[in-house]
Formats: structure tokens, sequence, C-alpha cells
């Protein structure tokens, strides 16, 4: 059975033996990527326990595009980092100065490579880092991995081969310089390091133990991970809004020439065009906020927000709008926006735009925040929530 198939008999029997196989098919990726994070073997198992409990808990929430080795690979990461954090055992460790020198074996290389190999991971983005975890971590040929990752044969050698240029990249400019078969050879054999016997134990006990457990009982590293979870989809560029009411979100893309941002036209049609009509006559203020955001920016673009108040569907004046963008080369941040009397604002869009997080905060209400990704192969849609 696949990973699926084994999540779909969990959630919906409450198979033991199917959690079983995927924590036996999964504990050696997760206790070494924890190891390598804590460097101290019982800590690395107390990461482990708590990622397999979250897995439990939040297993029925996952869509089938799940590639369950990003997942369990970036909460791994995300535990463990709160873990040193929280016994403050962690220090920033200073990169050692690598001279440099062409390695020329797998052993020679993953002494060199290892102390920083999931934060090159971390890097990568999440297409790209997917692929080399099936293809090194999970042992997959790649055709399996192309078929994890629902593309073809080809194109998956072609991201492994990317991806590796990439991480490749990352250790050149920390003094590492090694061949892509050296880097492929040493992550392969060296990145997966087999639980012992008693990890896997102890892991099992704990998460038997923990998945009918009340969140008050649950240990420290899961019920610290779900609250950080939980406050960080609360969170945008630094603000946290103040709870009250309900919030209704309108994009709308006002593109000045044709970017690959893409339009939509569907039954919203006619409410997108009230709004852009709406914003004629508060326009040059609009603009005004706009032009510092451009000037940084480089946009030639514009996202037409406006705030609506759920219950009413009239626009919300003098609402705080938060804006966070990510290119390949940059990320910026600003808040300096705030809708006009109809509840609108304009946003400058550039043209490399990589991520976009738009956000409103206005007191007596609830903060509403949406994310748009390149990586998702997503245009910029009509939102309302």
């Amino acid at each position: 059975m696949d990973d699926w198939q084994l999540l779909q008999s969990y959630v919906k029997r409450d198979s033991e033996t199917a959690f079983r196989k995927l924590l036996d098919r999964y504990v050696n990726l997760v206790y070494s990527v924890a190891l390598r994070q804590v460097r101290d073997a019982q800590q690395a198992e107390e990461v482990a326990q708590a990622v397999f409990i979250l897995l439990a808990r939040k297993a029925r929430g996952f869509r089938q595009s799940v590639v369950l080795s990003g997942w369990l690979f970036r909460t791994t990461r995300f535990v463990a980092s709160r873990a040193v954090r929280a016994e403050q055992r962690r220090q920033h460790r200073e990169q050692e100065a690598f001279a440099m020198q062409q390695l020329t074996t797998a052993e020679d290389a993953w002494k060199r490579i290892s102390p920083a190999l999931d934060e090159a991971l971390e890097q990568l983005g999440e297409a790209d880092r997917n692929a080399v975890l099936l293809r090194f971590f999970n042992d997959k040929s790649h055709l399996e991995t192309a078929a994890a990752l629902g593309i073809s044969e080809d194109a998956a050698k072609k991201r492994v081969t990317r991806a590796l240029d990439k991480l490749r990249n990352f250790f050149a400019g920390r003094g590492v310089t090694l061949s892509a078969t050296v880097l492929a050879s040493a992550v392969a054999a060296n990145a997966v390091k087999a639980a012992t016997a008693e990890v896997v134990a102890g892991v099992t006990a704990k998460v038997a133990a923990s998945t009918s457990a009340a969140v008050g009982v649950l240990p420290p590293l899961v019920s610290q991970t779900l609250s950080a979870w939980r406050w960080a989809k609360l969170k945008l560029a630094g603000g946290i809004g103040i709870a009250a009411l309900t919030v209704a979100v309108l994009f709308h893309s006002m593109i000045t020439r044709q970017t690959g941002l893409g339009q939509s036209a569907n039954e919203n049609d006619a409410t997108v065009a009230s709004a852009a009509q709406a914003s004629t006559d508060a326009r040059p203020a609009a603009s005004d906020q706009a032009a510092s955001l451009s000037a940084n920016l480089d946009a030639t673009n514009t996202l037409l927000f406006r705030a609506l108040d759920a219950h009413t569907s009239v626009g919300i004046a003098g609402a705080k709008v938060a804006v966070n963008y990510v290119s390949p080369v940059k990320w910026w941040a600003g808040d300096d926006l705030v809708t006009d009397a109809q509840g609108i604002c304009r946003v400058p869009i550039p043209d490399d735009l990589g991520r976009l997080d738009v956000g409103v905060l206005k007191d007596g209400y609830v903060q509403k925040f949406y994310t748009w990704r390149k990586d998702y192969e997503e245009p910029l849609p009509w939102f309302t929530s």
C-alpha cells in the first residue's frame, strides 16, 4: 500500500497496523533529520516521538497530493528547532572556514556537508526539495520519484539535477566544491541513518499512548508545536490582528500590461466591476499610498484590494493593509497601505513575484490574510473569505 492508502486506513478505520507501517517506513528519515539538528540521541528520539504524534493528529486534514517525506522532513525540522530553543542548547554555530578544495570521495564530502545539509535542503523550493528527499532519502528511482510527484520521468530527472546544482552552489558559497556525482553519492549513502530498535519501540509506544490523549496531557514538544502552528496562521508581516467579528476580502487583478499573473472570469465579475468603479473617486489617494511601494518594487501591475464587512458587505474604511512580497532575488514587506472610504486600496505587483501575502487589520475585526505562491502554479484568483 502506498502512503495515501495507509493514511486513509488509519484515518477511516483507526488502523494501528497501517500507522505502524508508515512509522516503519519513515522513522529512519525523521530520526536522522532530528539527530542532525539536536546532536543528541535521546533528544532526537523525543523529537521523533513528537513528529509521529503530530502526524497521527494531523492525518485527517491531509490532501491526497501530500508528499509525506516532505511533510515529515519540514515538521521534524520545525519540532527540532523548538526542542533546542526550549532547552537553551542551541547556539548559532559558526561556519567552518573551509579551504577551497575539490572533494573527490563521498566520505570526504559527507564530513564537509553534513553539518549544513538540512539547512541547504530548506533553502530549496518545495518541488526541488521533495524530489531530492524522494530520490536520495527514500532511495526511489527516477521513475518512482516521478510517480510520487505526478510528473514524467524525464521531468523528475531534470528536477533532481536542478536541485543538486542548487545544493552544489549552496556548499560552494561555504568553501566546499564538489561534483554533482560526489554530492549525490554522499547524500544517498549517509543521509538516512537507521534508528535503533529502542528508538522505534519508544516512538511506537509514545504514539500509541497519545493518539487519544487530550492536548493538555500531550508531550511538551507536541503541545508547543501545535500551539506554534496555530499562532503561525495568525501572523502576517509581524502583526497580530484584534479578534472580534469577521472581514471579507476581495481580490481583483488590475493588470496594466499582460503578465504571468493571469485574470479570472466567473460569477463574481459583477461584484468585482462594482468594486473597481467604486474606487474611482478615491483613486488619487490610493495611488499616492501605492507610490512608495512601487518605488521599492519596480512594480508595473496593480492588485485592487477591498475589505468588506462579512455581515453587511459594506466596504471597511481605514483598514490597515499589510503586504509581503517575495521574489527570486529579494524579500520586501510594507504595512503602510490603508483602505479608502469604500474599503479599497491599490497594491503594486512586481513582475518577478514569487509569493504574495496580503492581509487586513482593523480594530473590531478578526485579521484576515491571503497567500499566493507562484510554485503552486495557480494564477492570482478572486478570493472571498
